[in-house]
This record gives structure tokens, sequence and C-alpha cells, in this order.
């Protein structure tokens, strides 16, 4: 039910749009931190991104003083995916008290005229809601569904972040030319900081920052815990490298082992070690985070760019 609305209102020609309101906000969060102060790293990237992305995406509005409870319903939620929520109670908790903060402004901030909008949000999160309202879902499914949807938008890009930076600021040789390839790109095109708030993220992909898109893409690779689920549509049987047969049936959730995959000599040299040039040249075999074959998430998606 929910996903024709999704793919309409995930539209790529929206991306440019958005990555404008979000680097705005992010430099000007950035710009108000009192940096005469130290921050720990985690505080500084993940605390920052919330902020700036949720008033970007949702509007002024949106409640940001729930950054600490999305932290702790975000430390359970592998349980909670394995239904093993009685062994999460902190986490539990948190997510109930996230799930009442966001619902109250997403009805509180929803005007039904002219087809219906959320005050101050981007048209897309506007058109997630609108889609969703009209996808036959009850009352308590449409509103989980829409924080599980801002949950995955913040932690995901939050996570990952922090663990770039952390590559890039333990590692001399990552950070130089990480630097060097920013300063270059930037001197060229934006000799004013505030003009980098016009930059189409799909400008990333350039050669220009060839290192620090291998230096996210290895992040990706060595840190990601768990792929896109699917569901099986028919039973079926496949064997396991021709020791054994697996069955699976209709409606069973299928996850790829992600970290099997990453970590497997058959499609990494060395794959215990961070390289942080691995995809400067291309590697043989490239991080499965967004899945693989046509139900992959393709390049031309938002939260594909937004990493």
């Amino acid at each position: 039910k929910a996903a024709p609305p999704l793919h309409r209102a995930m539209m790529p020609s929206r991306l440019p749009s958005i990555s404008s309101r979000l680097t705005e906000q992010l430099l000007k969060v950035l710009k108000q931190l009192d940096l005469t102060k130290e921050f720990s790293l985690n505080d500084f990237v993940q605390r920052t991104l919330y902020t700036s992305s949720s008033i970007a995406l949702y509007g002024p509005d949106f409640p940001i003083d729930t950054y600490e409870d999305v932290l702790i319903y975000d430390d359970g939620a592998g349980l909670h995916v394995r239904h093993l929520g009685l062994f999460a109670t902190a986490s539990t908790v948190a997510r109930e008290a996230v799930f009442a903060r966001w619902t109250k402004y997403l009805i509180d901030n929803w005007v039904p005229e002219k087809g219906g909008h959320l005050v101050g949000s981007t048209d897309m999160m506007s058109e997630v809601y609108r889609g969703l309202k009209q996808a036959d879902l009850s009352h308590d499914e449409l509103h989980r569904l829409m924080c599980l949807i801002l949950w995955s938008v913040h932690t995901n890009v939050m996570q990952l972040t922090t663990w770039v930076m952390c590559h890039i600021l333990t590692d001399n040789d990552v950070y130089t030319r990480v630097c060097q390839e920013i300063r270059s790109f930037v001197t060229r095109h934006y000799p004013r900081i505030d003009d980098i708030t016009q930059l189409d993220p799909r400008d990333l992909d350039d050669d220009a920052f060839r290192f620090l898109n291998s230096v996210v893409q290895e992040v990706m690779r060595t840190k990601t815990v768990m792929g896109p689920l699917r569901v099986a549509t028919r039973d079926t049987v496949i064997m396991d490298e021709g020791e054994k047969f697996i069955v699976i049936e209709k409606g069973d959730l299928v996850a790829i082992n992600l970290q099997g995959m990453h970590h497997s000599p058959s499609f990494q040299d060395d794959p215990g070690v961070f390289k942080a040039d691995r995809y400067v040249n291309g590697a043989p075999y490239r991080s499965y985070t967004f899945g693989c074959g046509k139900h992959s998430v393709s390049p031309t998606c938002p939260s594909y760019d937004s990493f």
C-alpha cells in the first residue's frame, strides 16, 4: 500500500531543491556553534544533521528536541526488527515518545485545502504524507509508517556520516586527500561558501570527488549491517552453495547477509582491511548497501544521493 505513493513522491527531480534547503540549514546550524567549546564527534555530526535535516525536510515546527529519544530508540532498533523488543525496554519507551511527538506534529501541521500539504515541509514530504493518507491505511498504520520513514532518513545518514568523519579524522593521509578534493572543487565553483547551497548533490559524482566517494563506499561496505528487506511473493526453494535446500514461503521476509558479502574474500581483496581508496579506480564488487538487481535503490533516488 505504501510503495506506490513513496515511489511517486521521491522523484529525482526534487533532489536539487531538497539539497539546497538542507545545505542552507546545515550552514546556519554550524554558524551558531560555539567553536571555542569541545564537542564529541557523535554530538557534532549527529545533532547537527538531525537539527538541519529535520528543519529542511519538515519545517521549523518539527520537534527537534526529540533528538535524545531518537538515539535511545536507535540503540534498540535491531532488537525491534527481530521482534525482541522485550530486551529493549528503554528503546521501546523512547520509540513511543518519539511516535507521540512526531504524530502530533504531522496532525497539527496538515492543511487539507488544495489537496493537502504539511506546513513548512518540502513538497516531497507533503506528497508522501498525502499519498499514505489515501492508501487505505489505518490511523495508527499511517503515522507509524511516517515515523518509520522519518527515523530511517535520520539514522542512516547520521550513522554513516559519523563513520565517514571518523575515518577522515583519524588518518592523516585520508584527511589531506579529502581536504584537497573539497577545496579544489569549492574554490573553482563556489568562491562564496554560502553559494554552496546551490550545489546539486549529483555533482558529487564528478571525478573531482573520486577519493571522497571511495571513502563513503568503503564505509558503507564495512559498516552496513542490514540490507533492504524483501517479501517473497510466492513459495520457492533455493540451494545453499550446493549443500542444502532452503524453503522460502510466500510472505517470508528475506534479507541479504551484507556483512557476509562485504567481508567475503570471494567478493573483496583484504575484506577485513579498511581501504579508503578501494573504489577510486573501480573495485570488482561494489557495496551492496542499497541492494542489487532490478529492485535495488538506483543512483537516481534521493536517498542514494543523500549519502
